[in-house]
C-alpha cells in the first residue's frame, strides 16, 4: 500500500457514516497530471519533470509517494493493471472514500503514453514492482542499459527479489531509492546476492535464482522470507524448483508461447522462462505482420537452445533486411549524427568504447534511437527514447565507456540537437 512506512495521513478530516464518496478530478499543468480530491492532490511528473508522484496537501511540504500495485498488464507474468489513482488506493480510514473521477482512465492512459516505450515494456513483467523499477531508472543513469541487457539475458530473479524486498522496508524514500538505484547498476550478480541474503550463495544455485521470471506473483511470501533468511542451498533450490514450476503453466497459457508448447522442454537448461518469453515475443515484434506465418512455422520445430538461437538469429536478419530504421524524430547536423544504420550503431558503439547492437531489436521498433557526438576531444552517445504518443523523451548522453558527460556538454550538445527556436 502506498505510503507504507509512512504515520497516517489525515487526508480529508474525519470519517463519519454519511460522508459522501469524494471523486476525483484531472488537469494537466506544466509538471505532470493533477489528480484532486477534496482540498488534496496527487502529482504525477512527467519524465523529463523526474518523474514519480507526490501528495500535495494545504499546508504541508509534498510528501514523496510509491506507487505499489500493477500499472501494465502482463498475463504472462501474472500481473493485472489497477487504475494508477493513488488516491484511490489511500486507506478509507484516512477520510471519505476517494474514487476516481469520470475522466481518470483516459487521463492515466495519456500519463502513461508519455513514459518511454521501451522502459514500460521492460517494466510490465515486474507487476507490483512496475512503478519502482521505472522511478529508478529515471534517476539513475545507466541503469536502463543495463535493464536492457538482463532482460535479453533472462537473468532478473535477483533484480526481481531486490525490488520485492524494497517495497516492503520502512525507508523508501528518494535518498533511498537513489542508493538502490545504484546498487542495482554497479553490483555484480555476487555483491547484489549478499546484500541481499547477507550471506554468499553458491554459484550453481546463484544462476538458477537469477533465472527466476520478476515478480513476487511466483513466489509466495513464505518462499520470499525463506529466500532471504536461510543459508541453505537446499531451501533455495527448493524455492526455485516451485517457482519456475508455476511460471511454466503460466507461460505456455499466455501469448506468445501458448501455440509452442515444445518449447517447454528448453527450460530447465540454459535457458530461463524470462529469457524465452523475451526471445520470441522480440523475434515476433521485429517482424512485419506478413513474415508471421513462416517465423511461426520454425518456431513450431524449435526444440534445442541453439535452433531457438538460430531462429532468433534468422528473424533478426529478416527485419534488418525487411525493416528500414526509423526516421530520427529531430535532424541533426554535424557534428551530431543520427545513427541510421546497423552500420551506423555498431561502429559508434566501437568508437564509443560500447555496445549499441544490443539495442537494435528496439531501434527497430522505433522505440530507441541514437545519435553520435563527434566533436573532437568531446565524442557521446545521446539515447532518445519514444513515446506512444507520438513523441520522445532524453534517456542519456554519456561519453566513452559509458561515462555520462558533464552538465555543461550536456546542455551544449542538446542545442544542437533542439535548436532554440524550437522554443522547448
Amino acid at each position: 500500500m502506498a505510503g507504507k512506512g509512512h504515520a497516517p495521513l489525515p487526508l480529508f478530516g474525519e470519517l463519519t457514516p454519511h460522508t459522501p464518496p469524494v471523486y476525483a478530478s484531472y488537469e494537466w499543468t506544466g509538471e505532470g497530471l493533477r489528480e484532486t480530491a477534496g482540498g488534496d492532490a496527487v502529482l504525477y511528473r512527467y519524465w523529463d519533470q523526474g518523474f514519480g508522484c507526490a501528495l500535495l496537501r494545504h499546508g504541508y511540504r509534498p510528501i514523496d509517494m510509491v506507487i505499489d500495485w500493477p500499472l501494465f498488464d502482463a498475463p504472462a507474468f501474472g500481473a493485472v493493471s489497477e487504475t494508477v489513482s493513488l488516491l484511490a488506493h489511500l486507506p478509507r480510514s484516512l477520510g471519505p472514500l476517494t474514487l476516481p473521477g469520470p475522466r481518470s482512465e483516459l487521463a492515466f492512459m495519456d500519463y502513461l503514453a508519455s513514459q518511454p516505450t521501451v522502459l514500460t515494456r521492460l517494466a510490465t513483467p515486474f507487476g507490483a514492482s512496475q512503478w519502482l523499477l521505472l522511478d529508478l531508472t529515471r534517476r539513475t543513469p545507466g541503469l536502463w542499459r543495463r535493464l536492457v541487457r538482463q532482460t535479453a539475458q533472462g537473468r532478473l530473479g535477483l533484480l526481481s527479489i531486490a525490488l520485492d524486498r524494497f517495497r516492503g522496508a520502512a525507508q523508501r524514500g528518494p535518498d533511498a531509492r537513489q542508493d538502490l538505484g545504484q546498487q542495482l547498476r554497479d553490483f555484480e550478480r555476487e555483491q547484489l546476492a549478499r546484500s541481499l541474503f547477507h550471506a554468499s550463495v553458491p554459484v550453481q544455485t546463484l544462476a538458477r535464482l537469477d533465472q527466476l521470471p520478476p515478480g513476487q506473483c511466483f513466489m509466495t511470501p513464505a518462499e520470499l522470507r525463506q529466500l532471504q533468511d536461510c543459508e541453505r542451498v537446499d531451501v533455495f533450490d527448493q524455492v526455485i524448483e516451485s517457482a519456475t514450476v508455476r511460471a511454466l503453466s503460466r507461460f505456455f497459457k499466455t501469448a506468445p508461447l501458448k501455440d509452442y508448447p515444445g518449447l517447454s522442454g528448453l527450460i530447465g537448461g540454459r535457458i530461463s522462462p524470462a529469457r524465452l518469453f523475451y526471445t520470441v515475443e522480440t523475434g515476433f515484434d521485429a517482424l512485419e505482420r506478413a513474415e508471421h506465418a513462416a517465423a511461426r512455422r520454425a518456431l513450431s520445430e524449435v526444440r534445442s537452445l541453439q535452433a531457438l538461437q538460430w531462429w532468433f538469429k534468422s528473424v533478426s536478419d529478416l527485419a534488418r533486411r525487411s525493416r528500414p530504421f526509423p526516421s530520427p524524430p529531430l535532424a541533426a547536423g554535424q557534428p551530431l549524427r543520427a545513427l541510421m544504420t546497423p552500420e551506423a550503431l555498431r561502429g559508434a558503439g566501437v568508437r564509443a568504447g560500447t555496445d549499441l547492437m544490443q539495442f537494435l531489436p528496439h531501434v527497430l521498433l522505433g522505440e530507441l534511437y541514437f545519435y553520435e557526438w563527434q566533436a573532437p576531444g568531446n565524442p557521446a552517445i545521446l539515447a532518445l527514447a519514444s513515446t506512444r504518443r507520438g513523441d520522445w523523451v532524453l534517456l542519456e548522453i554519456y561519453g566513452p565507456e559509458a561515462v555520462p558527460v558533464s552538465p555543461d556538454l550536456q546542455s551544449h550538445i542538446l542545442r544542437h540537437l533542439i535548436p532554440p527556436s524550437a522554443g522547448i
